[in-house]
Parts: C-alpha cells; structure tokens; sequence
C-alpha cells in the first residue's frame, strides 16, 4: 500500500522526492504531556525535507542506520524483553528529551492510538522538523501488527498512512500543475501547507524583514 501510493505521487510531472508517514499524538509522563509521534521511512524522509543541521550524507546516514539498525545499542535488547511488544527505536528532539528526562540508551512509554508502546531513544538531535519523536515505519508496523493481533484486528495491516511530504523542482509552471493534481482526482489531499508560498510571503512582510534585516 505505501508503496502504490508512493509510486503514485513520485509519477506526478515536477515531483522529485515523497516521503509517506504515520503521525499522530501520543501522551507521555503517564499522561501529563502530549507529543508529536512520525513513523516514516527516514531515509525518504531526510531526502524530501529540509532538516537543519543535518545536512551532510554522514549526519544523514548515521540518523538512519540509529532506526534501521539499533542492534549496536546494548539496551535496547533489555528495552524489548520488557516490553509486551518489543521496543521502539526513536530519534527524539533535544527539548522532549529534557522535557521527558531521557537519554539515548533509555526507554520511555508513551499511549499511541493501538495502546501503550515503549520507545527506546537511540538519538537526540537539535532543530527536528515536524514531529518530537521521529522512528521507522517499517518497525512500527511489526509493532501495530502485533498489537492489532491482540485486538482481533486483522494481523496482515500496515500501520496507516496519514501524512506526506513532497519536494518538487521549483518551477513554478510545474507546481501549478502538482496543485491542481493535489487539489482534486484521486492524488487529492484534504489540506497541504505549501512551504515555498510562506517563505515567499515572509519576504514580502515589512515586519519580517524588519526583524531579519
């Protein structure tokens, strides 16, 4: 299913780069806070968005080979054995991170939308667009699927998909032609923030350019 829809969106004239994503909203610290939770294919993900700070291959690959393979973190096997489904690998933001009191090695629990689930951070990074917990896809799945079993649902699911992020060439005459394909056939989304649009408008607002000189 990801795959179709990825193919789908990749074959659109313009488009250059798509990661597809579960996000949602989980509680943390036993309820007292809430966050924003993406399981995404992180290598898409770091090739379609703009991430600063974590803008070489190096920085990239290492993010990537911390979700895909964890192994290398003696914890985590500990982390698993713990929990009823199998722990989480997840890059978490700097600020959740204080905000939660963890570390990369340790294990936090967060009530996602298929029950409680543990996440074990394998990194902590600065200025992580989007979300606060960033983790795999594909691992998430396993996860939804195990939990989905213990629910009589059906085992075979994928995680669901609910958000997707685009790049394109940035020619104007071929995002006019991928907003008018967004906007309505069977590659329409509901809503979608236009990065480039907001950009432009900032450049164009007195008071911000008062402020960014």
């Amino acid at each position: 299913q990801v795959g179709n829809e990825k193919n789908a969106y990749e074959h659109v004239k313009g488009m250059t780069a798509v990661a597809l994503g579960d996000m949602e909203t989980v509680q943390v610290s036993n309820g007292s806070s809430e966050m924003q939770m993406l399981a995404i294919d992180p290598q898409r993900f770091l090739h379609t968005v703009i991430w600063p700070g974590l803008d070489t291959s190096a920085q990239q690959k290492m993010l990537i080979d911390h979700l895909k393979n964890p192994s290398q973190f003696p914890g985590l096997k500990d982390a698993c054995l713990a929990a009823p489904n199998d722990a989480i690998p997840a890059v978490i933001d700097t600020k959740s991170a204080q905000q939660l009191q963890v570390q990369p090695g340790q294990t936090f629990t967060a009530d996602s939308s298929i029950g409680q689930i543990a996440i074990f951070v394998v990194a902590e990074v600065n200025g992580m667009p989007v979300t606060n917990i960033l983790i795999d896809y594909s691992t998430y799945t396993l996860i939804y699927q195990a939990q989905s079993a213990d629910f009589s649902a059906v085992q075979s699911a994928s995680a669901p998909i609910n958000s997707i992020w685009l790049k394109t060439d940035g020619r104007a005459q071929s995002w006019q032609h991928i907003q008018q394909t967004l906007e309505m056939g069977p590659l329409h989304l509901s809503a979608f923030y236009d990065r480039q649009a907001t950009v432009q408008a900032l450049d164009h607002n007195p008071l911000n350019r008062n402020l960014v000189g």
